[in-house]
């Protein structure tokens, strides 16, 4: 309500209008206009056009100050959530499938002559080679395998991932932990957790079932502060240790080492929930769909974990999201609210032309903590 009473305000005093004009010109009681003004009212939608009429407001006030007004009847985390999803089909929409105009050709060096007897590596200009020089020489290994528990925020990795993908260079086998946050509040954590599914989103779309995300809750940062490198990322010949902001790295090339943190990383696997399962199979996307929905379109109120369900176009792999990606605040339109973070939980999914997503929740358990 206040972001309406605010833009309002300021509408009103850019285009030199006082209260009791505008209240006159929209036939509009000057005390419910107040009312309005002042974020205790909220006036009716007919009152709403002719405001908008008579202030003479351009095309984008106009969809701004309607945006203000429909956000009064809905939750602030809602909307954010709302906002952030729609960003992901926009982001979707101008995402070009098709070959990439050029590729990398070839490397000027391989890793044992850049790295040499190096094993900390300090600012983005060295981390980000070592990285590129390390996926270049993993994908091209006849069983290429890439496991790794960086965050999704890391849009460097996020990025030279889903360019490969786009490029048709990734082959291999990509297995990413997420650790999904649940220490906050349970709106600024769903926040932060549906933001980290839009990123990954479009590289579940387009690697053809060989990305596999996985996910489990955190209650804390408090080990991202004790240790120097809370992250890494493994190949069949190395491993990178990464600092939480991505600007420190730790090369590992020892084959115990390599060993070691190939099992770790099976071992971390074996306790977290898959984020999405493949399918091509329409049938069962809808099928999964109408089993968790009502008959009004609602979701039943005793549904917790989501089986969210991908079908690409021509046959193509689809995949079934299974993580807690619920909309902050969102909840059945009857029934109690769920508050704990651990428990509720919303997927996406898309239709049989990848289109636009349906989110639905699906039975589970208690969320795993590693």
């Amino acid at each position: 309500m206040l972001l309406f009473s605010e833009y309002l305000r300021e509408l009103l005093q850019a285009k030199g209008m006082t209260v009791s004009a505008l209240s006159r010109l929209a036939g509009v009681e000057r005390t419910a206009l107040s009312k309005a003004l002042a974020g205790q009212r909220v006036l009716p939608y007919d009152a709403l056009d002719e405001l908008i009429y008579h202030l003479r407001l351009t095309p984008g006030e106009e969809e701004r100050l309607r945006t203000y007004y429909d956000a009064q009847f809905e939750k602030e985390g809602i909307r954010r959530a709302r906002e952030r999803v729609g960003r992901l089909f926009s982001d979707l929409a101008e995402l070009d499938f098709s070959a990439p105009a050029f590729e990398e050709t070839r490397l000027l060096m391989n890793l044992a002559q850049y790295a040499g007897t190096r094993a900390i590596y300090a600012g983005v200009t060295n981390v980000q080679p070592l990285l590129r020089i390390v996926l270049t020489e993993e994908l091209s290994h006849p069983n290429a395998r890439i496991e790794l528990t960086v965050p999704p925020t890391d849009t460097f990795l996020g990025d030279e991932l889903l360019r490969r993908y786009l490029g048709g260079q990734i082959t291999a086998e990509v297995s990413q932990i997420i650790a999904f946050d649940a220490s906050g509040s349970a709106e600024d954590s769903n926040l932060h957790n549906l933001s980290c599914f839009c990123r990954i989103f479009p590289m579940c779309l387009l690697s053809r079932r060989h990305y596999h995300p996985y996910y489990y809750y955190a209650d804390g940062a408090a080990a991202r502060y004790t240790d120097p490198f809370p992250y890494f990322l493994v190949t069949h010949s190395c491993v990178v240790c990464l600092s939480d902001d991505g600007g420190r790295a730790m090369l590992l090339r020892g084959e115990d080492q390599v060993a070691c943190y190939h099992r770790h990383f099976q071992a971390l696997r074996a306790q977290c929930y898959s984020l999405i399962q493949y399918t091509s199979d329409p049938v069962e996307v809808l099928t999964v769909y109408d089993g968790c929905t009502e008959k009004d379109g609602f979701y039943p109120d005793d549904l917790r974990r989501p089986r969210a369900v991908l079908r690409h176009r021509h046959g193509q792999p689809a995949a079934h999201h299974t993580g807690r990606l619920h909309a902050p605040g969102d909840r059945p339109a009857r029934g109690r609210r769920h508050r704990n973070p651990g428990r509720r939980r919303h997927g996406i999914a898309a239709g049989p032309d990848a289109g636009l997503p349906l989110c639905h929740p699906a039975r589970a358990g208690p969320a795993p903590a590693l």
